[in-house]
């Protein structure tokens, strides 16, 4: 399946129910591109992928307090 299936199979697992974690590959795409604005959520040590990658997650209205 790929690198790209695997790291958004375990991108899926981080993100907080109902939201949205995308890979900092995936943002580069698309930060300047979107109006939706998204948290750094650091470096996520992802199972079965040899090296940590940085995520970052959307905020939505449904995130802020």
């Amino acid at each position: 399946m790929g690198d790209g299936v695997n790291i958004a199979a375990r991108l899926e697992g981080i993100s907080e129910p109902g939201g949205i974690c995308i890979s900092e590959d995936a943002y580069r795409q698309v930060r300047d591109k979107i109006k939706e604005q998204f948290v750094d959520l650091g470096e996520q040590a992802l199972k079965n992928i040899a090296r940590p990658g940085r995520a970052y997650g959307l905020i939505s209205d449904r995130s802020l307090p």
